[in-house]
């Protein structure tokens, strides 16, 4: 089997999801979406609407936001109408963020009952939980995992991208092993490279949360290979 250049842009969620990106910055990001067909664009909820008007007409790019971004920390009360007003607003997929003090605090069945309600709000848009793994250790990404296939996620999520420590193919293991087929995986946070694309693909990862500008790089290392690349 081999991956062509499009096959790898319908496996990455393109972002504009950090605090400092601006309107332009989204602009370019649709652009960029539309022109190599990336899967999925993200950005914060309150630009979604922005996002909207920028891809009208496009048949293959969703919309995508996270809710809860990027602690997890509000309140359930204060998430449930995020997810309840991104919905609302046309988001074809979100990404939720586990209440991460709480996962480090072993607190997890408060952990799952937030998310759950959360999730529950969510309708039948399609939903990542994210752990942020780098914050967490192997019992607690094991526990992450257990509680996105219970409350309904159709995939775990590794990271935001607002750490500095990057999300390695031993996070990767420990989620494949919890998981197996049942649920998605998909990796975010610190990947740069078609390498690490094509490493975690095989380890069993179907989709990547990368940057704007990381997600043309990795687009054109792939057009490097016309004949695809070999799995």
């Amino acid at each position: 089997m081999k991956l062509t250049t499009y096959d790898v842009a319908r496996m990455i969620d393109i972002s504009c999801v950090r605090s400092f990106n601006t309107r332009e910055d989204i602009r370019k990001m649709a652009e960029a979406a539309m022109e190599y067909s990336f899967i999925c664009a993200h950005v914060l909820p309150s630009n979604i609407p922005y996002l909207k008007e920028l891809l009208a007409g496009n048949t293959e790019v969703l919309t995508g936001c996270p809710v809860g971004f990027p602690s997890g920390g509000s309140e359930t009360k204060t998430k449930i109408e995020e997810m309840k007003n991104c919905v609302a607003l046309g988001c074809d997929e979100i990404d939720v963020v586990i209440n991460i003090g709480w996962m480090r605090s072993g607190l997890y069945r408060q952990a799952e009952e937030d998310v759950k309600a959360v999730i529950d709000a969510s309708g039948e848009t399609p939903v990542k939980l994210l752990l942020e793994v780098s914050q967490l250790n192997d019992e607690q990404i094991r526990r992450g995992a257990e509680i996105a296939m219970r409350v309904g996620a159709g995939f775990v999520k590794t990271g935001t991208g607002w750490m500095d420590e990057p999300t390695t193919m031993h996070h990767i293991e420990v989620i494949k092993e919890v998981v197996g087929e049942s649920i998605g995986i998909k990796a975010s946070g610190g990947i740069r490279g078609l390498a690490a694309i094509v490493e975690m693909h095989r380890m069993g990862v179907t989709r990547f949360g990368v940057g704007y500008q990381a997600s043309l790089d990795i687009i054109g290392e792939s057009q490097a290979f016309p004949d695809g690349i070999e799995l």
